[in-house]
C-alpha cells in the first residue's frame, strides 16, 4: 500500500471513491498480534507520525443474513468495522446502501476466508450506494465497511427486493 502515492498506484474504481493520501487501512481476517512496519525509500530521514485504530470486536454478518435481510447498523467512529460475508449462490442480488458516503466499504475478492490469518490492504476508500452481486457459487466474499473519521454514522446495506 502506498501512503504518499506520487506514482498513482492506489487507483479509484469509481468516481465516488477516495484515495486518502497518508492514510492506510488493513483488514486482518483473524484476531491476533501483527507486526506492521512503515518504511520509505527516501535518502533523507523522515519524521513519521502513525495513529493506529483497531476494532477488536468487529460486527460480522453471515452470508445468509446479508443476502436475505442485509444489514442496518451504526459505526461509532474511527476504526469501527462491519464485515458482511457475501455469498449469492446461484442468484443475482442488488443491495442499496445508505451512509456509505461517510464511511469506506468494498468487496475484498482474493483475501483469505474469515479466520485465515491474512492481512488485506484496503488502499482505496470506496463509497457505494448500490452493489450488484452476480452468481458466485460457493465463494464467500467479505465486504468490509469501516469508519475512517471520528464521527458516528448510521448505515444500511439492504437487498432489493428484500428477502
Amino acid at each position: 500500500m502506498h501512503l504518499c502515492d506520487p506514482n498513482g498506484f492506489n487507483v479509484k474504481a469509481h468516481d465516488t471513491d477516495e484515495v486518502v493520501l497518508g492514510e492506510a487501512a488493513l483488514w486482518a481476517t483473524k484476531a491476533g498480534t501483527y507486526d506492521i512496519r512503515v518504511t520509505t525509500d527516501s535518502d533523507q530521514p523522515l519524521v513519521t507520525n502513525v495513529i493506529v485504530s483497531t476494532d477488536p470486536t468487529p460486527t460480522v454478518v453471515d452470508a445468509a443474513t446479508v443476502v436475505s435481510k442485509g444489514y442496518s447498523g451504526h459505526l461509532a467512529g474511527r476504526g469501527d468495522t462491519v464485515v458482511l460475508l457475501i455469498n449469492t449462490g446461484d442468484k443475482f442480488v442488488t443491495w442499496n446502501a445508505t451512509g456509505m458516503d461517510k464511511v469506506c466499504g468494498d468487496a475484498e475478492f482474493g483475501t483469505d476466508p474469515l479466520g485465515g490469518g491474512a492481512l488485506m490492504a484496503l488502499g482505496v476508500c470506496a463509497h457505494t450506494s448500490v452493489m450488484n452481486g452476480s452468481p458466485q457459487g460457493d465463494l464467500v466474499v467479505p465486504f468490509v465497511i469501516y469508519a475512517h473519521t471520528d464521527a458516528p454514522v448510521d448505515i444500511t446495506f439492504l437487498p432489493q427486493p428484500p428477502g
